[in-house]
């Protein structure tokens, strides 16, 4: 388990990779430099895929839907019960 030794095996190791970063300096910011803009990368590729796909989209009834004066007149064949009935046919629950 972790306890007082892990931690100082903790600092052990960052007071060596400090001393080792300072003595190849070019190294250490050739990493800095490789691994920073990937890191970046890697958490706007998460990020969209996370808006697009892993968020859950919301569910909107007709009235819900916007303010605009046209979508009521266009959603005005979705009633309440219809809604509901589409929504207990096709869970993503099903089994």
């Amino acid at each position: 388990m972790w306890g007082f030794n892990s931690i100082e095996m903790l600092w052990q190791d960052l007071r060596y990779g400090a001393a080792d970063a300072e003595e190849n300096s070019g190294f250490a910011l050739l990493a800095v430099l490789v691994t920073g803009p990937r890191i970046g990368a890697n958490t706007a590729v998460f990020s969209l895929i996370n808006a697009v796909f892993l968020r859950p989209l919301a569910k909107l009834t007709p009235h819900q839907s916007s303010n605009y004066p046209n979508t009521q007149v266009r959603l005005n064949f979705l009633t309440q019960a219809k809604i509901q009935v589409y929504q207990t046919n096709h869970s993503i629950h099903q089994s």
